[in-house]
Formats: structure tokens, C-alpha cells, sequence
């Protein structure tokens, strides 16, 4: 009996012992996995709807990200080029919505990766989804653009009217949003007010003017205009009403531009060649200056009685007036074309020849006035006398030095009065005369003036050093009493000698007479 209750007792210990042992393996592998981290648990992945799309720039499209065992405390982690735009939004449980689309920059296949994050910045899963921007449509493909004018050319001072044609050819509206000229010499191009909306296969007129830039003669002939048209299907929401169900078209924009070869002639340009011909052209403006130059200056000469006024306005066509005229032509055509912007070589209408001649006469006559005035007053002082009565020591040495008269002088005798002549005898028998100029020291000079004066290299030197002289206050000058300055005597009167004298003297020569 105790046997058999030892062996149960036995028994029962070892079913206690077993379940113990069994609870403790299951806690044990219960703590074990809640110990473990949870990629030992399970391995998420990452998933997209489709691996690579097609977007068009301004739109975005939509893919779906997946998450089978999404850990906790994980994110997503999207990176890629910067060309692409996206969001990113969660849809449901381990599911979000990617929306995806190019930017303008981007023009060539990208990708956007997107990554899996633990909590530590740890990758633990990767995909990727390739954006491709679709091809835009070539703008001839769209629209077309056609140049039309009024009378097919441009005259120059008269404005033409152009149209700029423009034919949507697609099925979508697009909006011209504006219509700007390319750059062309001389020719200025006013648009008008643009009729914006162009509905599917619908062709629109946009009307302008071309006028020849005021002050400006281009090279007549044929010239290119053109202007540069953008066009739109990005339309503002009251285009979109009227468009109505022609929107739909991926965001497009372009500029196009449309050239047309412009005619451009000068009213008179032809009769004026065929008549003129360009070397009379270029060579008239030099004969009509000369002839006003010419014509001012004969005036201030004396005319001889009887001469017919007119024959003074011919000029004889020698090898040096033809030089003349030529340089003179050339220097007005370039001040011509520099202050008017009008080059005369590559177009010139009846406005230009009559502008060009009148700056020819008004050039020559300023500088015949200017001749005239020089002769008129070159003729006064050959009139005027020489010297007068009571011209005084210093002014009469200045007018010597300046005709380059020399101070020694023949002598002349009237009675006992030395004199010395100024020039020879005129018509009336007589002739200037002058008496001698006395030097004499101020108290503030002294004797030795006089030495400079003596020093002095030649009369030129000595009248310069007697006048600074006379400035400073250090020497005086007189006339020798009776004779005082030039006076007119005549010839009978007085007595020639063959002594050369000096007109300047000091008190110790004059002591010692002639």
C-alpha cells in the first residue's frame, strides 16, 4: 500500500514537474518573441502600383505605395530628382497615395526612390518609380502662322497694315497670349489689341501697323519682317467657359514666328537717281556751300562800274575746286547721316535733297559771313592811319614791334627839330613823321634800367623790356618837345639826312645831339 501510494505520489510529481516545464518553454518562447526586433519577425516590403509613369508638366498623376507588416515607428522617405514634383498622403492602413509630375525643367526620363525608414533612419525596404515626361506637340503641329500686308510692300512716311494670320489646327482651344515684333532695321511694328481665344480649327486675324522708324531711311529693297506669337492651352477660367469642352489638352506653351520679305521704296528714289545720279548728288551739297561762301565774300570786295553782279556766282571747275567741293560734300554727308540718321549712300527721298541742299547753302553762307566779316575788317584797318596825334610812347613802340618796324630810323631835319619818317610820301606829297622818345628813370628804377634796356638782344627785345618797364613804374617815356607822337609833314618841309638814329633814346645820348 505504501508501495503503491509512494509510486502515484511519484506519479502526480511528475505531471506537476512536466507542466511546469511546459509553461516555462511557452513563456519563454512568448518573451522571445516579444523580445526580438521586428524584422526577426517578419520582413516588410514595399510596393508601388506601377513602376513607372507617364506625366505631362503641370499635372500630377497617382500611384499607390504598399506596406505588408508595417513595423511600428517606421516612415517613408521619398528622394529623387528635383525636376519632379510629388505629395505624398496616406490612403488607409500601410497604404498611401504618391502623386507624382515633371516639372519644366525636366526633360529627359528621372527617377523617384522611396524608402522605408525604421526609427533609428534605417532603410528597411526600397522601390523606385520612373517618370517619364510626355512628348509635347511641335508647335507647327498646333498652329500654324501666316504674314499678310496690305499692298504687299512699305513706302517710306506712310503706315501699312499687316495680319498675322494664326490657324488652330488642333482639337483643343489655345489662347494667343501675345504677339511681339522681332527686331528689324528701321521698320517699327505696332500691334493691336489681341484676340486672345482660338477655338479648335478656328482661325483668328491679328491686326498691326509697320511704319518706317520716324528720322530713319533704311537700305531700300527688300527687307524681313517678322513677329513672334505665343500660344497656350494653359487657359484663365473665363477662357475655359467659353472653350467649354475643347480643354482637355496636356499644358502646352510655345512661341512661334512668322516672317514675311517686305518691299521697301522711297517716294522720288528712282526719278531722283535717273535724274541726279548719285556722284551729282554726293557732289552738289560741296558746289552750293561754295557758292554761298563765294558769293558773301565778293560782297565785302569793290566792284568795279559797270560789273554784272551775277558773274560773281561762277566758279571755275579747276583740279583744286574739285577738291575742294568733293571734301566739302563728304563732311556734309557725314554730318547729315550722323544728325539725321539718314545715310543719303542707301536711300534718300525728296525730304532728304531738300534738307541737304539748304544745309549746304546755310554752311557756306556761315562761313562766307565769317570771310566776309574778316575782309571787311581787314580793308578798315588798310584805311585806317597808321598812327594818330596823340598816340602815346608806348602804344606807338607796341604798333613798331607788331609791323616789325626797326627802331633806328633815317633822320630828318625840320629846322632844328629832329624828326624821323614812318613811311613813304602819299598822293598828297607828305608823309608820317615822329620825334624822338626820351627814356628817363624813376626814383624807383635807377640808372641801371637803362643798362637793360641798352642789353637788350634786338628791337623787339628792347621794346618788350621798355614796356614792362613803363608797367612796373620804373621808367618814363616822353616826346621830345615841339614833335609829341606821329604827325603828318610835308615833304618840301623837311630835310633828308643819311643818318640811321634811334627813335628810342635816354637823356645822356640825347645830350649829345644828333
Amino acid at each position: 500500500m505504501l508501495r503503491e501510494a509512494s509510486l502515484e505520489g511519484t506519479g502526480m510529481q511528475r505531471s506537476v514537474v512536466n507542466l511546469i516545464g511546459s509553461a516555462r518553454a511557452l513563456f519563454s518562447i512568448v518573451a522571445l518573441l516579444f523580445l526580438l526586433p521586428a524584422s526577426a519577425v517578419a520582413n516588410p516590403t514595399l510596393s508601388v502600383s506601377q513602376p513607372g509613369v507617364t506625366v505631362e508638366t503641370g499635372r500630377l498623376t497617382s500611384v499607390l505605395l504598399s506596406v505588408d507588416a508595417m513595423p511600428a515607428k517606421a516612415y517613408l522617405y521619398v528622394d529623387g530628382d528635383p525636376g519632379i514634383a510629388w505629395s505624398l498622403r496616406p490612403a488607409a492602413p500601410s497604404q498611401w497615395v504618391l502623386r507624382v509630375g515633371p516639372k519644366a525643367t525636366l526633360t529627359a526620363d528621372a527617377t523617384l526612390t522611396i524608402q522605408l525608414l525604421d526609427a533609428g533612419n534605417k532603410p528597411i525596404a526600397v522601390t523606385q518609380v520612373k517618370v517619364t515626361p510626355k512628348a509635347l506637340p511641335a508647335p507647327d503641329s498646333v498652329a500654324a502662322l501666316t504674314l499678310m500686308l496690305d499692298g504687299g510692300g512699305l513706302v517710306e512716311g506712310l503706315k501699312s497694315r499687316a495680319y498675322l494670320v494664326v490657324t488652330n489646327k488642333s482639337e483643343h482651344a489655345i489662347a494667343l497670349r501675345r504677339v511681339d515684333p522681332v527686331a528689324s532695321d528701321g521698320i517699327v511694328v505696332t500691334i493691336d489689341a489681341a484676340s486672345p481665344l482660338i477655338m479648335p480649327r478656328e482661325t483668328v486675324v491679328q491686326p498691326m501697323t509697320i511704319e518706317v522708324e520716324r528720322g530713319r531711311v533704311p537700305r531700300t529693297g527688300t527687307h524681313q519682317l517678322a513677329v513672334r506669337a505665343t500660344l497656350t492651352t494653359d487657359l484663365t477660367p473665363a477662357e475655359a467657359r467659353l472653350a467649354r469642352g475643347s480643354i482637355g489638352a496636356p499644358r502646352w506653351e510655345a512661341r512661334v514666328v512668322a516672317s514675311k520679305e517686305v518691299e521697301l521704296t522711297v517716294p522720288g528714289l528712282s526719278e531722283l537717281q535717273g535724274i541726279l545720279q548719285i556722284p551729282t548728288l554726293l557732289l552738289l551739297p560741296g558746289l552750293l556751300a561754295m557758292i554761298a561762301f563765294t558769293a558773301l565774300l565778293d560782297l565785302a570786295k569793290p566792284r568795279p562800274v559797270g560789273e554784272n553782279p551775277l558773274s560773281r556766282l561762277t566758279i571755275a571747275l579747276s583740279p583744286g575746286v574739285w577738291v575742294i567741293m568733293i571734301m566739302v560734300s563728304a563732311v556734309i554727308d557725314a554730318a547729315y547721316a550722323l544728325l539725321a540718321g539718314r545715310d543719303i549712300l542707301f536711300g534718300f527721298g525728296l525730304r532728304d535733297l531738300a534738307t541737304l541742299w539748304f544745309a549746304s547753302l546755310i554752311v557756306g553762307g556761315l562761313v562766307g559771313w565769317r570771310a566776309y566779316c574778316v575782309e571787311i575788317a581787314r580793308q578798315r584797318a588798310a584805311a585806317a592811319p597808321r598812327f594818330a596825334n596823340g598816340i602815346t610812347p608806348s602804344v606807338f613802340l607796341q604798333q613798331m614791334a607788331r609791323e616789325g618796324e626797326p627802331i633806328r630810323r633815317r633822320a630828318r631835319l625840320l629846322g632844328e627839330q629832329l624828326l624821323f619818317d614812318l613811311g613813304a610820301v602819299d598822293a598828297a606829297n607828305q608823309l608820317w613823321a615822329c620825334g624822338v622818345i626820351v627814356m628817363r628813370p624813376t626814383a624807383t628804377g635807377g640808372s641801371q634800367v637803362l643798362d637793360a634796356v641798352r642789353s637788350a638782344a634786338d628791337d623787339a627785345a628792347r621794346i618788350v623790356v621798355v614796356v614792362g618797364l613803363v608797367q612796373q613804374g620804373k621808367l618814363t617815356l616822353e616826346w621830345r618837345p615841339f614833335i609829341v607822337g606821329a604827325v603828318r609833314v610835308a615833304e618840301p618841309q623837311i630835310v633828308s639826312t643819311d643818318l640811321f638814329v634811334d627813335v628810342l633814346r635816354d637823356d645822356t645820348i640825347l645830350q649829345e645831339g644828333v
